[in-house]
């Protein structure tokens, strides 16, 4: 641990952490959300209460449920435990400043909005996230490392993947997409790393059964779907993957046995506690808070938790359409399926370029599945999961392709990286669900002021606080320049 600290990637990891970090702190797409209010209000109850019952706060959120006379979240709680040392440093401290009131809101409000002592709570949330998708980045340059893909298209990625995504919208905020997300990819490159090892290594079967951190990565996978049940099928993937992975070249049934065993042993305490939650909340130990009556979300009881068949017109609406679709904001993802399928044809990596293929058209379809799939302004933010698996294409087809491609693929990523962090930075006014174009529209906004931001919230000016921003597209400019002037071209 020591060692790698002290070495190149050490300090290329560590030095994309605090970036990462500081601008999901920094960016905020918002500072009272619904969703993050919920999970917060789930904190104070643990702390207050040792309970799980919000009545205190709930009017503060739409996303609650009623049983037996009491509100309670409704959303996976995975994203509320790792906050609640934060939000408790914040709510104590603010009672120590004389802070009594955090319940009170203004009742003339359309939406009851939240006083600001609550608003710091939720800020105070959302570094935990922050935090946690930030080691996700870190986590995006390793997995290039580990592949031998060099350290400045390593680099490229990470920021590509941090800032270039919807991954970085919602990891500003106390909301669970990017941190299921940071989850899978935690277990992804762990377990890879081990998987690796361990298949290179002679006589060492049944190892993996006592290696702490093959069950670490089957925590990693079961802790991600706590945090956003939709991540259940992509952890499956993930760990049949992982067993295949160990066992390649002497895959046997035993083998396969041995391996899987130990992720399962690892998902077991999440499992229990899925159960023990469920149990205290909502009744049993398999019900969700969507099941319980009095829920603001009725299309949830449609189909299987507000899942149908996808449908045609969302599939291309998703896609293409100037209103929502996520081309318009990240015009890379066209490339990510070419090159993923390119790489299946050509045997590069072929397990885990599958499943660059089937988890994005998994959340895809899931996407246009879901009763509430407009209800967003970032397109496809119930896609966010796949970001990750959208953009490890990337690392393998740039270096075999011709310079017209790379060139298209690079104004691609530039085209990313403005959009992705406008969308960070810009609120979504009422203008803006009207607008035809709404990339472009929030493009407007910025150039004319309108941002959100830590700085900007403190007074600062708009342009001012644009520093940070012009420092992270200046980076990236400029590895983006030399991977184009780089003659990287393989047959």
């Amino acid at each position: 641990m020591h060692s790698f600290f002290h070495s190149p990637d050490g300090r290329i990891s560590i030095f994309l952490f605090f970036i990462a970090c500081s601008g999901f702190v920094y960016f905020k797409h918002s500072v009272h959300d619904a969703n993050a209010a919920n999970r917060v209000a789930l904190c104070l109850a643990i702390l207050d209460d040792r309970s799980t019952i919000i009545d205190r706060y709930y009017h503060f959120s739409s996303d609650h449920c009623l049983r037996n006379g009491h509100y309670y979240c409704d959303k996976a709680p995975g994203a509320s435990f790792p906050a609640i040392p934060f939000v408790a440093v914040a709510y104590y401290g603010q009672q120590a400043m004389g802070t009594t009131d955090f319940t009170s809101f203004d009742p003339t409000e359309i939406k009851e909005e939240a006083c600001v002592p609550f608003k710091l709570l939720l800020l105070a949330a959302s570094v935990a996230v922050s935090i946690l998708c930030a080691v996700g980045v870190s986590l995006f340059y390793l997995l290039g490392r580990l592949f031998g893909v060099p350290p400045k298209r390593s680099t490229l990625g990470a920021l590509l993947f941090a800032f270039g995504t919807p991954y970085g919208v919602w990891a500003t905020i106390m909301i669970g997409h990017s941190l299921a997300a940071a989850f899978l990819l935690a277990a992804l490159v762990l377990g890879l790393g081990i998987a690796r090892r361990e298949a290179t290594a002679d006589g060492n079967e049944g190892r993996l059964f006592f290696q702490p951190r093959w069950m670490v990565v089957g925590f990693l996978l079961a802790y991600s779907v706590w945090v956003e049940y939709t991540a259940a099928v992509p952890a499956c993937l993930l760990g049949a993957a992982l067993t295949a992975a160990w066992c390649k070249g002497r895959f046997r049934f035993d083998n396969a046995v041995r391996t899987a065993l130990p992720l399962f042993l690892g998902a077991v305490p999440v499992a229990l506690g899925f159960c023990y939650y469920n149990s205290i909340c909502f009744g049993g130990p398999l019900k969700v808070g969507y099941q319980s009556v009095g829920t603001n979300f009725p299309m949830m009881d449609e189909g299987f938790f507000g899942l149908s068949l996808p449908k045609p017109r969302t599939l291309l609406c998703t896609l293409a359409d100037p209103h929502c679709g996520i081309l318009w904001y990240y015009p890379l993802f066209l490339l990510s399926p070419f090159w993923a399928m390119r790489n299946v044809i050509a045997g590069r990596e072929r397990v885990l370029n599958l499943l660059c293929l089937m988890i994005p058209l998994y959340y895809y379809l899931l996407n246009a599945s879901y009763a509430y799939w407009f209800q967003s302004d970032i397109p496809m933010r119930h896609a966010t999961g796949a970001m990750p698996f959208l953009l490890i294409p990337f690392f393998f087809g740039w270096n075999r392709s011709g310079f017209c491609l790379r060139l298209a693929a690079a104004v691609c990523a530039t085209a990313n990286m403005v959009f992705g962090l406008t969308a960070v930075m810009v609120p979504c006014l009422d203008s803006f669900y009207e607008a035809k174009y709404r990339s472009f529209h929030l493009l407007c906004q910025l150039f004319s002021g309108g941002v959100r931001n830590l700085a900007a919230y403190a007074g600062v000016d708009p342009f001012l606080s644009l520093l940070p921003i012009v420092t992270v597209w200046s980076v990236f400019g400029f590895l983006i320049h030399r991977e184009l002037k780089t003659d990287t071209n393989v047959p």
